[in-house]
């Protein structure tokens, strides 16, 4: 298939899914079904119902891009959570916040659906965009194989060694793209909710002003004009 084959009209899909994001909470389990469809809810989503997953952590953007990064261009296409905590960050099993390595990069797998999927049992990870691209890719010879090449291979070693082409440079690039301007609307509308904080501290002043009066005028009914 060609690159250029591969990289049409995913991102904006990708940025409509991320905005319903910015609106939505994690829908329920008994939706979470098909190819674009929602991950349940979560605990720790729900705790999140009226935020974007974008600033539910300081480091998320972060996150995110790096965990596109990893997944775009390893040589399997899914692995467990564990194994990507391994391949992203670098330790399987630490443990922070109370949350292991491997929870902490599934809850930002499951919190960010725009970007990854979970498989069936629910016990594994994979890039949305790379579920697109065909299983050509044997992850020993590091090459894309033709459909003589794959029907050539045993069925053991087609199952166990042939893995999801990877993600190019550019496709990447734009992921990594949306992903900023995802994270950028979010901060944006969080702005957009606080504009009146800035008044508070004014108005708040002219109430004090508007009770002196009152209350000397209570006091001291002479000085009324």
């Amino acid at each position: 298939m060609a690159e250029a084959t591969r990289s049409r009209a995913v991102p904006q899909e990708l940025e409509e899914e991320g905005q319903k994001l910015q609106k939505e909470s994690v829908p329920s389990k008994e939706s979470g079904r098909g190819r674009h469809a929602q991950l349940p809810n979560t605990a720790s989503a729900r705790t999140r119902r009226n935020s974007s997953p974008y600033l539910s952590e300081p480091n998320r953007l972060a996150d995110v891009i790096a965990a596109i990064q990893a997944m775009g261009i390893y040589k399997f296409y899914k692995l467990p959570f564990e194994g990507w905590a391994d391949h992203i960050s670098g330790d399987r099993s630490g443990i922070s916040d109370g949350h292991t390595s491997a929870e902490h990069w599934r809850r930002v797998f499951e919190e960010h659906p725009e970007f990854f999927r979970l498989d069936g049992k629910r016990e594994k990870a994979s890039l949305v965009w790379r579920r697109q691209y065909p299983k050509s890719y044997h992850v020993d010879k590091r090459e894309e194989l033709s459909q003589a090449d794959l029907y050539a291979l045993s069925p053991k070693e087609r199952e166990e060694r042939v893995s999801r082409v990877p993600l190019t440079p550019q496709d990447i690039q734009t992921l990594i793209a949306t992903a900023t301007n995802l994270h950028a609307r979010a901060l944006e509308a969080k702005q957009d909710k606080r504009w009146w904080i800035p008044w508070i501290g004014p108005f708040s002043a002219l109430i004090g002003v508007i009770l002196g009066v009152i209350l000397k005028v209570i006091l001291d009914p002479s000085s009324a004009p």
